[in-house]
């Protein structure tokens, strides 16, 4: 008996994207960006026709606000707008409703006492976030997902969150939530095209000097047998 609820899982949930530096971005309107899902559930078929994919730009641009899942997939498009981060940096979020992987040890298709859910792993998901200052983890005041409206960022919660299978085999574990948010971000870059004017020096002897006459940046230098390198 094969078992399958077609909803979207963790590990096969993909966003890619049209462009990763995106010219003129910084400082002209309207560039359009492509940001594209691909979503499959635990057998890797198509997640279910009309799931609903959420995206946010929070940072900078405007980019739709959904799109719905047709053959697995659906496209929506970001465009260059408002404020720019200074460094140039814009990450995107989608996010659905879905279920946390786990693994599969007797082969049944749903979660059961045999299977194994590894807590400490990426397995066992809290609500997802943008990290907008690349601290490596939530800080106040950075976007996320508040799936229960509780106005908290909430953490994993130690178990299998996905829906409960126990109307088709007895020994599903339904311990959890019936869903889970699932999210992949992607990054995309906003080059500030304005000329700068640098200058350096090299001395034989005593290595590069450097000079950024813009002020707005460094040059570092260094010497092998194949020659100067230098790295803006």
């Amino acid at each position: 008996i094969i078992v399958s609820s077609g909803v979207p899982i963790e590990s096969k949930f993909s966003l890619s994207q049209g462009a990763f530096t995106v010219k003129d971005g910084f400082n002209t309107d309207g560039i359009e960006v492509s940001f594209n899902i691909i979503a499959s559930d635990q057998f890797g078929n198509n997640a279910t026709d009309g799931t609903q994919i959420f995206f946010a730009s929070p940072e900078s641009g405007n980019i739709g606000h959904s799109c719905e899942l047709s053959d697995g997939a659906c496209s929506v498009t970001w465009r260059s707008a408002g404020n720019r981060p200074n460094d140039g940096r814009v990450t995107i979020i989608a996010y659905t409703s879905g279920a946390e992987d786990f693994d599969d040890a007797n082969g049944n298709n749903v979660f059961d006492a045999a299977d194994s859910f590894n807590v400490s792993s990426v397995q066992d998901l809290p609500e997802p976030y943008i990290d907008e200052n690349d601290s490596g983890s939530y800080d106040i005041g950075e976007f996320f997902v508040d799936s229960n409206n509780n106005e908290t960022r909430d953490l994993s919660n130690s178990v299998w969150d996905g829906p409960c299978l126990s109307a088709v085999n007895q020994s599903a574990i339904c311990s959890g939530n019936t869903s889970i948010t699932l999210s992949d971000v992607a990054r995309l870059i906003l080059p500030d095209d304005s000329a700068r004017a640098l200058v350096a020096q090299y001395d034989l002897g005593n290595g590069a000097g450097w000079q950024d006459l813009d002020g707005a940046g460094t040059i570092q230098t260094s010497t092998s047998a194949n020659g100067l390198s230098v790295n803006f």
